[in-house]
């Protein structure tokens, strides 16, 4: 008899430990729009990324097909910078509950920062013709950097939801 108190005890105990407080109202709406912004801001680039491949003939001759990818992904950037300036703006439109105030507003000024960071790497790339030239300017980037940052702050949010009891998918850095 003991040992069944005991085992009924701990499944007590780590029900009691493991089960989270259902979030706010508030706070998961918040964290409502949040993922509502960020589905659209994925969508989006999935939609530029399979238009930007829709044009590339995969059987065309190296020299070709590299001069057709630099035009896809030069076209790519400037899509993305478009659609990461409505992303940040989507997520300026949203007022965060007292809990989030930090956070959202590092996002927004990371993101800020990655939008002024993308455009002028778009204007960087207008006249270049070469891949690996495009691939080097692009990796050694300031918006390369604050990509990382921009995905930092992605987590950063998820771990508040989390910690709030929201739920949440923002599908950070993917």
């Amino acid at each position: 008899m003991r040992r069944i108190a005991l085992v009924i005890g701990l499944v007590v105990l780590t029900t009691a430990c493991t089960t989270t407080t259902p979030a706010d109202a508030e706070i998961q709406s918040y964290f409502d729009q949040v993922q509502a912004a960020a589905e659209r801001y994925n969508e989006r680039l999935d939609e530029a990324e399979t238009a930007s491949e829709a044009g590339l003939d995969q059987s065309a001759d190296d020299g070709t097909f590299d001069a057709d990818l630099v035009v896809a992904l030069k076209q790519l950037y400037s899509d993305g910078v478009v659609i990461t300036r409505d992303f940040v703006a989507d997520l300026a439109a949203i007022n965060p509950p007292a809990e989030a105030v930090d956070e959202h507003a590092e996002t927004i000024d990371i993101g800020s920062q990655l939008v002024t960071a993308l455009e002028a790497l778009g204007t960087e790339l207008t006249d270049i013709d070469q891949l690996e030239v495009l691939q080097t300017a692009v990796g050694q980037s300031q918006a390369a950097a604050l990509i990382v940052d921009f995905d930092r702050t992605c987590i950063v949010l998820e771990a508040l939801a989390i910690e709030n009891g929201a739920r949440v998918e923002l599908n950070c850095g993917g």
